[in-house]
């Protein structure tokens, strides 16, 4: 996420996280274990194996992000008439 960006829980509008500093994560949905793939079958006799275990599913849930904006507004001087 960019920086200044905050984030919501879309159904309950609970406030999540922000990302204030560069490199700084924040958390928002947990992901699933995966299941082992058709690598963790294979044998010296099965050496392609075409199923595999299914992984338990990741936490759901709608996110509504915020980016805050800030904008620098630098006058000089007055504008010059001609």
């Amino acid at each position: 996420m960019p920086l200044g960006t905050a984030a919501y829980d879309d159904d309950t509008d609970a406030f999540l996280g922000e990302v204030t500093q560069p490199g700084e994560r924040v958390l928002l949905a947990k992901g699933g274990q995966g299941g082992r793939g058709n690598h963790a079958f294979r044998s010296p006799t099965l050496r392609a194996p075409d199923f595999a275990e299914p992984g338990q599913p990741g936490e759901k849930r709608w996110i509504r992000l915020e980016l805050r904006l800030l904008a620098d507004v630098c006058l000089v001087g007055p504008p010059q008439r001609r």
